[in-house]
């Protein structure tokens, strides 16, 4: 019997976050809602690296961006460590990484991240 994981699968053609690692993640993750000098992306990046994951950007390379404004939220693609590829990962078909941030009176950031 074919899983709606399975599903996703097919149809995009890209790796399946395995549920350990996302549990790993998510838990990881949890831990980094609260409030921060900055947005934590070398954190975030150090959590999925660690599972054998990285943030890309739509093309499959490697994320190399910033995060700018008071208040925001956005979405990063996440990308297989071991798919690398003329300089571009596979992108996981079934997970998104989602962060909210809001910049407080005091200078500090409070930040929701968390998987999709």
């Amino acid at each position: 019997m074919k899983t709606f994981q399975s599903f996703l699968h097919e149809k995009s053609g890209g790796p399946l976050m395995d549920p350990g690692s996302r549990r790993k993640i998510g838990k990881a993750l949890s831990k980094l809602d609260n409030y921060h000098q900055k947005i934590p992306l070398k954190t975030i990046d150090d959590i999925l690296k660690k599972e054998g994951y990285l943030l890309v950007q739509e093309d499959g390379t490697e994320w190399d961006g910033f995060i700018i404004g008071s208040d925001g939220e956005d979405s990063f693609d996440i990308g297989k460590i071991d798919t690398l590829e003329n300089k571009m990962y596979k992108i996981i078909s079934n997970a998104m990484l989602r962060m909210q941030w809001h910049k407080m009176n005091s200078g500090k950031y409070e930040i929701t991240v968390y998987l999709t």
